[in-house]
């Protein structure tokens, strides 16, 4: 995985790069997460990856583990606290 920060020229906005290659996308189709560390990048969030058939698969995946409440839109803008399985590299299934 290529992963990279980027500022514009007058530095009001970052880019977050991301190049996923094949193996990365066999296993975000194997339901396994990738979790991208943001201080490894100098960001102060963490970047969650995952793959789902649509938008509601996906949401459904994130309910069953608790990392989103039950009946949250495919936006979810906020994810509540207690989500430490994906940070200890769980997969979804």
């Amino acid at each position: 995985m290529i992963k990279a920060v980027r500022s514009n020229a007058d530095g009001t906005r970052k880019l977050l790069l991301l190049g996923l290659s094949e193996a990365n996308v066999q296993r975000l189709r194997q339901d396994k997460p990738i979790l991208i560390e943001g201080a490894e990048l100098g960001l102060q969030v963490d970047v969650l990856l995952c793959h789902g058939a649509n938008e509601r698969a996906i949401t459904e995946k994130l309910e069953s583990k608790g990392m989103i409440p039950k009946g949250a839109t495919a936006k979810v803008e906020a994810i509540p606290q207690g989500t430490d399985a994906i940070f200890r590299g769980e997969d979804f299934r």
